[in-house]
């Protein structure tokens, strides 16, 4: 096994990396982590996207921010309780932190990298595979999302003067899954966490690595902001998870030096009193409360 370098999306763009597909999640001992990342550089290639706006800065340090809806009433979070069968509808941004450029910097701002855009989804599970749809938001929409009654209502505004059949399809799923419900769905709770990922030409195999885990109440409606989720999100973190957390993402079987490299690295099923660990869950409790 030997490392390749960067793969890009266009390379592994053969296979579509949101199909149906096996996942499993493990917490990764923190004695184990420099040995298990060695091993995922030496087997797969860093994964890291050089796509539209991407960040060709070297050495980033990549983190996620990902914004889930609810209604008053938690219906998504008690759905996400079945494991095996829940959806999930989430605001996702990608940002990088330059360490390197702190001599150059004039305020912390200057060695974040964020994009113009946000990743709107739709993903869950069923019976076991998980899915997921997304489609590119302009990151400008947050503000007009944060200001609107529920995601329900800022969908039809936004739909209307949209070109992209792929978002038009997006929004008219989020749209019958808000319809189901009898109170609005809205901002609910915000995860945010350091990502390292390998991944392979294909797009078969994908291993995410994430640290720094932590929760936070969603934005305020109204709330000024720099026009990133990573600015609108000011309130201390309701939570944290004290592990690092493994996610092996796979289109059909799992290779074989996945799983010894799991084993050696002494990686544990992730879950919370019997059940699967799940994000939006964690994020969930820590904002309101057990369900």
């Amino acid at each position: 096994m030997s490392a390749h370098g960067h793969t890009t999306a266009d390379q592994a763009g053969q296979a579509d990396l949101f199909t149906a597909r096996v996942e499993r999640k493990y917490f990764l001992p923190k004695s184990s982590a420099r040995a298990f990342v060695a091993g995922m550089n030496e087997a797969l290639s860093v994964h890291r996207f050089v796509g539209l706006h991407a960040n060709t800065l070297p050495r980033p340090v990549h983190f996620v921010s990902t914004l889930y809806f609810d209604n008053q009433e938690r219906d998504f979070a008690r759905a996400c309780l079945d494991e095996r069968n829940g959806t999930k509808i989430r605001v996702r941004e990608y940002y990088d932190e330059h360490p390197d450029l702190a001599e150059l910097a004039t305020s912390s701002r200057d060695m974040i990298r964020v994009q113009p855009t946000i990743w709107l989804e739709v993903t869950g599970h069923t019976e076991g595979h998980s899915h997921k749809h997304r489609s590119a938001v302009d990151v400008a929409q947050l503000s007009e999302l944060f200001a609107a009654d529920s995601i329900s209502s800022w969908l039809r505004r936004y739909a209307a003067a949209l070109p992209s059949k792929e978002l038009h399809g997006l929004l008219a799923e989020i749209g019958t899954l808000c319809d189901r419900h009898a109170t609005p769905v809205g901002p609910d709770c915000v995860v945010r966490y350091r990502r390292r990922a390998w991944q392979d030409e294909q797009g078969s195999v994908r291993v995410t690595f994430d640290s720094q885990v932590a929760f936070f109440p969603a934005p305020a409606s109204g709330r000024t902001y720099q026009g990133s989720l990573r600015e609108a999100v000011v309130d201390d973190a309701a939570g944290s998870l004290d592990s690092y957390l493994v996610e092996v993402k796979c289109v059909g079987t799992a290779p074989a030096w996945l799983d010894a490299l799991c084993r050696d690295a002494k990686l544990m099923p992730a879950q919370i009193s019997g059940r699967s660990f799940s994000k939006f869950l964690a994020a969930s409790r820590a904002v309101h409360g057990g369900l």
